[in-house]
Parts: structure tokens; sequence; C-alpha cells
């Protein structure tokens, strides 16, 4: 393991990151309420450098709720793992999700519609759908209005090795970034999506890959990205002729 980091990036809000090489790291997150919720589980062979980090940060308490963006390894491939440790943990996701996990999971998911929340206490974890982004048609991404934070999964995200948290306007990079794994497609419905977020109140983007932006480069990184994906999806769908 080249990396295994937990970081405080907020009040109760924890970071953990491993990485196996230089090129790709992972984040999960635990935000510390009256209840607790972790925000991906990581892939299963890294797991337990990220218990570790976990069981750090919870300091004696259990861990209440699980969640994630899509069913992928990196996101819930753990969670079968996770359970062996906190056997009363519960997941909480969409309705499309669920149909997956029904087939996995001993105890069902509390399923959530788009717009509900999961309360933690003092923190509220607002479901968002988004369909077929970052990708996989049960996606779905998480709000907290207290800590004005987007876990936005696999958007914003960078490859490499970079420090827990920045403050500037990385959109260009993570731009490139989208543009060489082409992991997040483009067209009428991602441009809702991606202004839906750009609207929202946002001081904090913990995304999966990369650092966490903070402060006011967040809203500028979520309007850049949105005005730059919009402007691909146009261009591409002007190339497009009907058919003869």
């Amino acid at each position: 393991m080249l990396l295994a980091r937990s970081t405080q990036i907020a009040a109760n809000l924890w970071q953990f990151t491993t990485a196996t090489n230089s090129h790709f790291a992972f984040n999960c997150y635990l935000i510390v309420g009256d209840k607790t919720a972790l925000i991906h589980t990581g892939k299963p062979s890294q797991f337990n450098q990220m218990l570790k980090l976990l069981e750090q940060a919870l300091a004696g308490q259990t861990l209440d709720y699980v969640l994630f963006s899509h069913v992928e390894a990196d996101e819930c491939g753990a969670l079968a793992t996770l359970f062996t440790q906190f056997p009363n943990c519960q997941v909480v996701c969409n309705k499309v999700a669920a149909i997956s996990l029904n087939e996995m999971l001993q105890n069902p998911p509390r399923v959530l519609k788009d717009g509900e929340s999961l309360s933690l206490g003092q923190y509220q974890l607002t479901l968002l759908d988004t369909a077929h982004f970052p990708h996989n048609w049960d996606g779905h991404l998480w709000y907290c209005q207290e800590l004005a934070c987007l876990f936005s999964s696999d958007y914003c995200s960078l490859g490499g090795i970079h420090p827990p948290t920045v403050q500037e306007d990385l959109s260009q990079q993570m731009l490139a970034f989208m543009e060489q794994g082409n992991f997040i497609t483009h067209g009428a419905g991602i441009s809702q999506i991606t202004e839906r977020l750009a609207q929202l109140p946002v001081q904090l983007i913990a995304t999966m890959h990369g650092p966490a932006t903070q402060g006011h480069a967040a809203a500028s990184v979520l309007r850049n990205i949105h005005n730059a994906w919009l402007k691909k999806a146009q261009l591409a769908l002007n190339e497009l002729k009907p058919l003869q």
C-alpha cells in the first residue's frame, strides 16, 4: 500500500485516502453526527487499510449507514466485508441501485427518492438522482446542506496523488482527466444534472479520486465543468444529421 491517509477536512467529516500506486487514489468519507455514515466502501482489496482509518475516526462509535453513488467495485464492492465488522449497518441508496443490491445483501437497503434525506441528527444527507451520471443507470449523489458539501463520486476527480484538499479551481485539469478517461458521457440529460449540481450552495466538493475542493473554488469548479461539458454536448449534437 503506497498511501493510507486519514484527514479531517471539515467539522465531523473525515476523508480516508488509499492508493496502491502513484497513478490513482480512492477516497472514502465519514460523517459523524448522532448517527454515522460512510460514503463509499472502497475496493475490497484496499478495505483492510481503509477499515483501520475508519475505526480510528469512529473512536468507539458504531457505523450506522453506508452510502455510495452507483454499484461498482470502488463504490460499494467491500460491503460484504464491511458487514462482518458492522453487522447492523444499513445501506441507503436509490430504487435502481436497490434492484441490484437486493440480490446481494442479506438485509434489504433503505430506499430514498430524489430529494429525500437521511438524518444523522445535526446533519441531513439528501439523495440526488443522477441517472447515468457519473455513470451507470443507478447513479445518484449525496448533498449535505449543513456542511455545504457535495459528495460527487467520480465527478470533479483527478488522477494521481494529491493533498487532501485544495482551495483553487482545478476545473481545467479535471476536464482533461474526464476527456482522457472517457468515463462521463455528455448530452442534454447529463447537462441538466450538472446544471442542477452547479446551482447548489456548495463550499466543499468531496470527490472520490483526487483532492476535495474547498471554499469559493467549489462553486467555480461546478460552474466551469458544467459549461464546458454543455458546450461539448452541443458541438457533438450539431455534427449529427438525420438519416435519409
